[in-house]
């Protein structure tokens, strides 16, 4: 999953049994905003040996690590990627599935565009999580305590939480060319609780500007 072959099954796997291994990982962090992995292709994302027991879509005890993210950096690195990892062996094609990972990132990539891709991607997803959040609590019911988590956890990241005010009929028109649209009907992603995902598939405008105002400066 990472290079270190640490969730393979080791009693199962040839490749590991013959001890044919050839671990490759990159794993540079000069600032937060730089992760690269390079995996190997023996690692279990290809081996169908081991693909049926990834099974960690949700992960409770990064919330708890998120509290403290610096001090948590690795062990969230590490239990994110095996969530995604998760994900993307499910839905190789992006079918549906796979959506759940762009949670925040239609406005992220609305802002992106609006910004001339001046601004970082993590800062615009940070944005657009917060966002989500916001629209989240007006879709799904989610715990206003849940979307002020998002705040504060991207907060003490020193990632921005907010956008211009003014940007919103701009917004509004770059996110119905998101490739989640379908016919220009906006779709997002939501959550009802941390870990409970809710596909939004009829948004209406004055939610959308509604969520927009909170985040807004």
């Amino acid at each position: 999953l990472d290079g270190t072959y640490r969730y393979c099954d080791h009693n199962t796997c040839s490749i590991i049994k013959e001890n044919n291994l050839n671990p490759s990982i990159e794993h540079r962090l000069d600032t937060i905003n730089w992760i690269n992995f390079s995996i190997d292709s023996s690692c279990n994302l290809t081996c169908p040996s081991c693909r049926n027991r990834m099974i960690f879509i949700n992960d409770p005890k990064i919330l708890e690590l998120a509290s403290e993210p610096r001090k948590n950096l690795n062990e969230l690195i590490e239990r994110a990627i095996r969530v995604k990892a998760s994900v993307v062996s499910k839905d190789f094609k992006e079918s549906k599935l796979r959506e759940v990972l762009n949670y925040g990132h239609t406005l992220a990539h609305a802002i992106e565009r609006f910004e001339n891709y001046q601004l970082r991607h993590g800062e615009a997803v940070s944005i657009g999580m917060v966002f989500a959040a916001e629209l989240s609590e007006l879709e799904c019911g989610l715990n206003s305590e849940i979307v002020a988590l998002h705040r504060e956890i991207l907060k003490s990241l020193n990632l921005p939480v907010s956008y211009k005010k003014e940007a919103f009929d701009d917004l509004l028109h770059l996110m119905q060319g998101d490739k989640k649209s379908r016919n220009n009907r906006l779709r997002f992603i939501g959550i009802s609780k941390p870990g409970k995902v809710k596909w939004l598939e009829e948004v209406s405008v004055s939610n959308l500007k509604l969520a927009y105002e909170r985040i807004s400066q």
